[in-house]
């Protein structure tokens, strides 16, 4: 999708997850992130964020690194366990130890694009003078946004993530969990003022009342209080899910979406200067 630079001052391109299983077993050439890429002419108002990448499902350093090249330091990188079994047994991959795995892929990461001679010795990743091109243009890394909404997803993204990044939360969900994010990271000293919350909802603009029980659904005025509801909860971004994910956006079309992309960046971004 391409958005003129005129419409929005920046916009963030969100490749949504998939699952690396095709008819016949791991294809991996559904992997998202090998998708997503920006055109040079609008690096500067385009970040492209994965959201989310399973953490197991492999392949993912060298083609993240190429993507931040590629868009010249715009790659935001989700990372979470991914809710499919079958996914997990398919690669092989330890679908019971999903969670230890994730913390140790990050680990990973961190390592990799940090260090001059990678050596890592973990439970579930082992390797030893090796080199990793190419090397990310963000340092020390691509900023990881954590997905999930469990409590273990929260202390994930306390101890290695720069944002929590749940998906559909409850404003509920979002209260409790924030300053329980704060306290994690404290905890596991960093600093709490620089992981941000980036929550994911589905997003469409009606022009009449609509008895949704999702905030972002609904007139123009009904969304900017759901923005602000978030705000309020502590979020600092939010991604817009204009299709799928629920049923009122099961008969979205390429036309549909991109007008009310159109509508929001025209109607209700203005409503919020500054931002």
């Amino acid at each position: 999708v391409v958005i003129p630079a005129t419409t929005a001052r920046c916009v963030i391109l969100c490749v949504p997850e998939q699952h690396p299983i095709g008819p016949n077993g791991p294809d991996s050439s559904l992997f998202p992130i090998a998708d997503a890429r920006v055109e040079p002419g609008y690096r500067h108002h385009v970040e492209v964020t994965v959201t989310v990448q399973v953490a197991d499902s492999g392949g993912g350093v060298q083609i993240a690194a190429t993507v931040d090249q590629l868009s010249n330091g715009r790659l935001i990188l989700g990372v979470g366990v991914g809710s499919a079994e079958q996914e997990y047994r398919a690669l092989g991959a330890p679908w019971e130890e999903r969670g230890a795995v994730a913390d140790e892929v990050l680990k990973v990461l961190q390592h990799v694009w940090t260090a001059d001679r990678p050596n890592f010795e973990g439970k579930h990743f082992n390797f030893s003078g090796i080199n990793s091109f190419p090397q990310p243009v963000q340092s020390p890394h691509p900023p990881f946004w954590v997905g999930g909404g469990s409590r273990r997803s929260v202390r994930r993204a306390a101890e290695f993530g720069d944002a929590w990044h749940p998906s559909r939360p409850s404003f509920q969900l979002l209260e409790e969990g924030a300053p329980r994010l704060r306290r994690l990271a404290e905890r596991a000293g960093r600093d709490p003022g620089k992981i941000q919350i980036a929550a994911r909802h589905p997003m469409k603009i009606l022009d009449g009342a609509a008895d949704s029980e999702w905030p972002l659904v609904g007139t123009e005025s009904s969304v900017i209080n759901g923005i602000n509801r978030f705000a309020t909860a502590g979020v600092s971004h939010l991604v817009m899910d204009t299709f799928y994910s629920i049923p009122e956006l099961h008969q979205e079309t390429v036309d549909t979406v991109l007008a009310t992309m159109e509508r929001f960046a025209r109607q209700i971004i203005p409503q919020f200067p500054g931002n």
